[in-house]
């Protein structure tokens, strides 16, 4: 299977693109950008490294703040398994990228959605961050994950936020699991995509 990553405005209707039929059902009207990286589109994993930096796929990388040797990474069906053993770092998380394209194409009107599902062996806490570089300008929305299901969504509206479209410099959302130290974190979904705001 091949990595879905495509900007649409002014290629094809959604329905018209060449996605998986499961992926596209997804799509909310009006995406015009949709990211969901080869591990998590039925690509075989290459080989997984746990040092900090690393990456995991294309448009996926590894961040973390402990010891490479207290984690080790597989790919499992659909997606990821990180093993922490003694692992005494704060965080361990995933890096999701955005291409130059998506970046120079979005505007305040864009929202942005993350859809993913993750199951751990012990309690923790766990959310994504929406990163925004424009100018010298870093700026970071947060939103954390509550509820027992393996499945969460979040959406961003970058027109409550102080991003300047004519300074972008780069984009990513983070998927930080805090405290991790002796855990299993199995990530099964990932899926990025921009879609305009309603207007009213």
């Amino acid at each position: 299977m091949r990595s879905s990553e495509q900007i649409l405005a002014g290629l094809k209707p959604p329905a018209k693109l060449d996605l998986p039929d499961d992926l596209r059902r997804r799509l909310p009207d009006g995406t015009d950008w949709v990211s969901q990286p080869p591990l998590w589109a039925g690509q075989p994993a290459d080989a997984l490294s746990s040092r900090s930096g690393s990456n995991i796929c294309k448009g996926a990388t590894l961040h973390h703040d402990g010891q490479n040797d207290a984690l080790a990474l597989s790919g499992i069906n659909g997606g990821l398994a990180i093993e922490l053993s003694g692992f005494s770092g704060s965080f361990v998380s995933i890096a999701l990228g955005f291409d130059e394209a998506a970046i120079a194409s979005t505007g305040r009107k864009h929202l942005f959605r993350l859809e993913t599902a993750f199951t751990v062996t012990a309690p923790l806490s766990h959310f994504a961050r929406l990163n925004l570089v424009h100018g010298p300008n870093h700026e970071t929305v947060p939103y954390e994950f509550y509820g027992d299901g393996p499945s969460h969504m979040v959406e961003w509206d970058l027109h409550f936020t102080d991003f300047d479209v004519i300074r972008a410099k780069d984009i990513w959302v983070d998927l930080i699991f805090e405290s991790p130290a002796d855990n299993r974190i199995e990530i099964t979904d990932m899926l990025l995509l921009r879609h305009p705001r309603a207007v009213f």
